[in-house]
């Protein structure tokens, strides 16, 4: 009889570690879940810079495309949309920036080094949204 209870005591430990088990998984997924929702209150910013002082910073949001050079001695052309940045021209030897294409994530960026250009973007919380709240 012995065996049997330890038999029946075994069981039941497992029933309790699948319950566990599923809701550390399901926790985690939630949690993932929440971290890259999008809410729709975020907009980018580009933020261009030359020799890494800040020459302009843009909204993206509700924007107009339009082009505006940055260097006029490399004739770095950005291409500003709503969704992302695009460097459309330079006359740069290697053309690297040009290649990179269009960034449009937070924290990506388009260097151009001969001219010392960057172009950054970064996500911008609504105005009217709060950051954080304690008590």
């Amino acid at each position: 009889m012995a065996l049997s209870d330890n038999i029946k005591s075994r069981k039941r430990l497992a029933a309790s570690d699948v319950v566990l088990a599923f809701v550390l998984v399901s926790v985690s997924v939630l949690m993932t879940a929440l971290q890259f929702k999008n809410t729709g209150n975020t907009a980018l910013k580009a933020v261009v810079k030359k020799n890494g002082v800040t020459v302009q910073s843009v909204v993206l949001q509700d924007r107009e495309p339009y082009e505006m050079c940055i260097d006029e001695e490399y004739n770095i052309i950005l291409y500003i949309e709503k969704n992302g940045v695009t460097i459309a021209r330079s006359d740069c030897a290697d053309k690297i920036c040009v290649n990179t294409g269009k960034i449009t994530k937070p924290g990506q960026t388009i260097v151009c080094l001969p001219a010392r250009v960057s172009v950054e973007l970064q996500g911008v919380t609504a105005v009217n949204e709060l950051d954080g709240v304690t008590r």
